[in-house]
């Protein structure tokens, strides 16, 4: 892994979202269930451990808004899910700070996948 050389290390991040999938066994249809947290990230490239760290850092600000959702408080509909206003403008936040101390430690690689690459 030698260093490449580049004018600039500028990455444009074009879409950043979290969902939540049921991911059904392929083998069975009656098999288990699987729910999962599908983290998408486009952008024109990432820096080396880029995306393990984006996906660290809303996995920990994602639990961060679960936790504290307090189920009495009306203005959710449905209190078993996260405020995406206050997710969104933490993730900002950090973003925008441009202090890596403020991110989470890189993600490990096991359960993350990589769905395609577009030129």
């Amino acid at each position: 892994y030698g260093k490449i050389k580049t004018e600039t290390t500028l990455c444009t991040l074009a879409v950043a979202r979290a969902f939540v999938a049921t991911l059904e066994s392929s083998s069975n249809d009656d098999g288990p269930k699987t729910t999962a947290l599908c983290i998408q990230l486009v952008g024109n490239r990432f820096l080396r451990r880029m995306v393990r760290i984006l996906v660290a850092t809303a996995l920990r600000e994602a639990i961060v808004i679960l936790s504290t959702n307090d189920p009495s408080d009306e203005t959710t509909e449905d209190p078993s899910q996260p405020r995406p206003s206050l997710a969104n403008n933490r993730l900002v936040e950090i973003l925008q700070s441009l202090d890596r101390s403020q991110s989470a430690r890189s993600a490990p690689p096991q359960g993350l996948v990589f769905a395609s690459a577009a030129f």
